[in-house]
Order: structure tokens, then C-alpha cells, then sequence
């Protein structure tokens, strides 16, 4: 296989932006003969030798021909079935599946050696989680293989992948920067975003020295693979965390001012971020302003959002996020409102900026029938971000509102609800998000769409970017 270089891997796929396991296939095809269908059944079949291996050693503990080891990963698997484990379910299942491929590899079992039989369990440990996790089909498996085997190929070009010449950073080190690149590709990363996430993984192994004990490399060996695995997971995080569209909410009038929106905007570009969307900080000053009935203060409301929708060029961000007016059970004069909405929309459409009204359960703006109002009185101009929260707590189907309102929806503010509260992450909830995605793919294709979470919401950055992950995910099967 001629991969000489990550160099040379993105310079290939940067060619009519192909994925990191096309330019794999094509560079084994030109070199075996084989047809990319044979290929392909060859990564199949060796996955299925991968998750025998790993569920062989999670079923039983098993003991090493040395008895130096073994039994450890069979124990985790189940402190993590008993929901006892201090790591998120990816990184847990990772964990166990690694312990367990390791354990069997070291108790004579059949295992892949992914680069090297010491290193066999990072890289099945950390896809077979992330199947069960999101769902993968194997055929999304076989690409992030194929992909881990490219960057492999390059490791063993330009390094090496022999313990003997570098020790556990040549062998549990590749297999951890093989299973990041694996991951970054598996849940939609870009070619540069997976070859990052290998980069980071093998950063993180240097120096990682073998220490055998009693002429045997089990006891470092199997531990690290387990860890290494959770080290992959880690790395395609930070690779991945250059989300794709973000909201920016305004604190205050300073964080509007030039050098501040220079600083976001660097910032954004550093990460490969892209803002789609702001929020206001004085959206509580709305009702006193823009509706009110002292016409200064609306003229003074509109200049000011002249400052919004500056940022928002400079920022690249289209849809400025209303508030309004009113709380629910307040008298509202709905032509007032229509001319109001209507002469901010005007105004940023001079910017080139989309106004939407979102659903806000403490403003007029709460109900269903208000918003199909405005959507009639609006036509064109009726822009709307629907907040799947906002809707639970004004007690209105987020559903019907999707429905009723199609294509003026040009936002979603997203997130689970449930038992245990609103603003979940997504699989927190009884939410049916993924008939929700698909709804939203139909009748507004071109809607962007962000998790809107409470801090409360979630335990770790690293469950913040595996939500995200998994949603972008579920959104990009819409668009397959």
C-alpha cells in the first residue's frame, strides 16, 4: 500500500473532497488486484474476529497461559452493566472491550493484530462501543477500519510499529492513533479532523516505554490497552470539537464592541467553528423597547441592533434570535407586532441577516396560534427558531409547530425531555428526536440546527461533545 504520508492522504482528499477510506481502498486495490468488493468482505470479516475476540473476553474470566493475568475485563463489564463505573458508557464499554481482547490474545485466542498482537485491543474496543453507542451499521465500521489502516500503513512508513525498535508507544500508541482517526472518521469528521485526532493520540503515547515482568508483556500490555482505548476516545474528542455551527449569545454591550467580535472571530477560524446564529443579551428588554408605545425607544432599539447585525457579518452569522413581547394572557396588539417584527426584518435584511422569532413559553410568542399569525401576516418574512424546550414548558407539540410552520422554520434550538426534566441532552428523554430530524430534513432542508443544553444537563465537556457527535451524526445519515 503506497500511503507514503498524512501529507499526502489529505492532499488526496482534498481531490474532489473524498474520505480518508476511499484513497485507503483505492492505494490496497492498486497494490493486491483485488476488487474493492473483496476488499471490503476482507475488513468485514476481520471486524467479526475482532468482536468474537472482545466478547470471548468479557464472557468469562479467562486466565493467560502465563497466569500472570486475566479475569479483569470479564469484572469491569460488569461494574460497568451495573451502572457502577466513574467513565461515560462510550469510554466504559471501550474500556472493557479492549481489557477483553487483550486478556484473550494473552489466554491464546484468535485476535487481529491492530497494528501488533500487544496492541490488538484499542482499536476493536473503541469501534465496537461506538456501534452499540450510536448505532454504526457495519458498514460505516468497515470505513473507519479501512481508514485506521491508512494511517497505520503510514505509522509503520515513517516510524515504526515493532515494540521491539519502540517499545508500548510503537504498539499500544499506534493502536490508539489508529482507533482516533477510526472514531473522528466514524462520527463524521473531516479528513483534517481525523488525521488530527491520530496526531493527538500519538502525541500522547510518546515516550510510553515497555516494562515487561517476567520476560512477559502482559501486565503492562493488557492495562494499557484498556486506557489507550479511553485515550482514543479523548483524542477524537478534542479533534472533533471544532463543531460544526454554534450559537454566540451576547453578554453584554463590550462583547460587542470591535476587538471583542475580532477575538470570536479568530477564534472560530483557529477551531474551523462556523456561527450560525446570535442570541441578544437585551431580548428582556424587547417588550420596553421595540414594542413599546414611546417611539424613541423603538427607533433607539433599532439602531442599536445596527451593532448585532455588524457582529453578525464580521462573526459569518445569518439568523438573529427575537424574543418579543409580552407574556402569555397579556391583551397584544397583533398588528403592532406584525409592523414591529417587521421593520427590524427589514433592517436586517439590509445586513443581510434573517430575524426569527422564536417560541418563548413566558412570551406571547409561546403559542402555536400566535406564531401561525405572524406566519400569515408575515409571508416571506416570517422567520422562525423553534425551541424544542420553550414548546414543553408552554405545553405545545413540538411536532405540530414543525408541521404547522415547514419552511419558516430557519433554526431549531435542540434538545431531550422526559421523566427527569426539559433541556436533556438527546437520548436523555422520550423526545423522538431522530422523527423529529427527519421532519425537519423535509420540510426545512436548509435549517440549521444547535443542542441547547444547561450546564445542569450534562456531567463533562466530554458528554457535551459525544451528544453533539451522536446528533451530528444522526443528521448526516438524513443527508447521506
Amino acid at each position: 500500500m503506497n500511503i507514503p504520508s498524512i501529507d499526502y492522504i489529505l492532499d488526496e482528499a482534498a481531490k474532489d473532497n473524498q474520505p480518508i477510506w476511499q484513497i485507503v481502498l483505492r492505494e490496497e486495490q492498486a497494490d493486491s488486484g483485488l476488487s474493492i468488493a473483496e476488499l471490503r468482505e476482507k475488513v468485514l470479516k476481520t471486524y467479526n474476529v475482532m468482536r468474537e475476540a472482545a466478547m470471548g473476553g468479557i464472557s468469562s474470566e479467562i486466565r493467560s497461559v502465563s497466569g500472570l493475568t486475566g479475569g479483569d475485563a470479564a469484572r469491569y463489564y460488569k461494574h460497568f452493566k451495573n451502572q457502577k463505573n466513574l467513565l461515560g458508557s462510550l469510554s466504559a464499554r471501550a474500556m472493557a472491550y479492549a481489557l477483553g481482547t487483550s486478556e484473550y490474545n494473552a489466554a491464546m485466542g484468535v485476535i487481529v493484530a491492530a497494528p501488533t498482537a500487544g496492541a490488538s485491543g484499542v482499536l476493536p474496543g473503541v469501534l465496537l462501543a461506538a456501534q452499540e453507542e450510536y448505532g454504526l451499521s457495519d458498514r460505516e465500521v468497515v470505513n473507519a477500519l479501512i481508514t485506521a489502516t491508512g494511517v497505520g500503513a503510514v505509522i509503520a512508513t515513517r516510524a515504526t510499529i515493532s515494540g521491539a525498535q519502540g517499545g508500548c508507544q510503537a504498539e499500544v500508541g499506534s493502536g490508539c492513533a489508529m482507533a482516533a482517526a477510526a472514531l473522528c472518521d466514524v462520527m463524521g469528521g473531516t479528513a483534517r479532523q481525523t488525521t488530527h485526532a491520530a496526531a493527538i493520540a500519538l502525541k500522547n503515547a510518546l515516550g510510553l516505554a515497555c516494562d515487561p515482568v517476567a520476560g512477559l508483556v502482559e501486565v503492562p500490555c493488557i492495562k494499557r490497552n484498556g486506557m489507550y482505548a479511553c485515550m482514543a476516545i479523548a483524542a477524537a474528542d478534542l479533534a472533533l470539537a471544532g463543531v460544526s455551527c454554534v450559537e454566540i449569545f451576547i453578554n453584554s454591550h463590550s462583547e460587542l464592541r470591535r476587538g471583542f467580535v475580532d477575538a470570536l472571530a479568530k477564534l472560530l477560524q483557529r477551531f474551523e467553528m462556523t456561527c450560525c446564529s446570535l442570541h441578544p443579551y437585551t431580548c428582556e428588554m424587547e417588550p420596553m423597547m421595540l414594542f413599546s408605545n414611546y417611539s424613541r425607544r423603538v427607533e433607539d432599539y433599532l439602531e442599536y441592533c445596527r451593532y448585532y447585525f455588524s457582529a453578525m457579518q464580521q462573526l459569518g452569522a445569518e439568523k438573529f434570535v427575537l424574543h418579543g413581547n409580552k407574556a402569555p394572557g397579556t391583551a397584544a396588539n397583533v398588528d403592532l407586532y406584525l409592523e414591529r417584527f417587521r421593520r427590524l426584518a427589514d433592517l436586517g435584511d439590509s445586513y443581510g441577516i434573517q430575524v426569527a422569532q422564536e417560541n418563548v413559553a413566558r412570551c406571547t410568542s409561546a403559542s402555536l396560534s400566535f406564531l401561525e399569525t405572524m406566519r400569515d401576516g408575515l409571508g416571506k418574512q416570517a422567520r422562525f427558531v423553534l425551541d424544542i424546550k420553550q414548546a414543553v414548558r408552554a405545553k405545545e407539540d413540538p411536532m405540530a409547530m414543525l408541521r404547522s410552520l415547514g419552511e419558516h422554520v430557519v433554526h431549531v434550538h435542540l434538545s431531550d425531555h422526559g421523566e427527569y426534566g426539559d433541556c436533556l441532552p438527546i437520548g436523555k428523554g422520550r423526545f423522538p428526536v431522530n422523527r423529529f430530524l427527519q421532519e425537519l430534513a423535509a420540510r426545512s432542508p436548509d435549517c440549521t440546527v444547535v443542542l441547547e443544553l444547561y450546564r445542569s444537563g450534562f456531567q463533562n465537556v466530554s458528554d457535551l461533545a459525544a451528544n453533539d457527535m451522536m446528533l451530528r451524526k444522526r443528521i448526516q445519515k438524513l443527508y447521506a
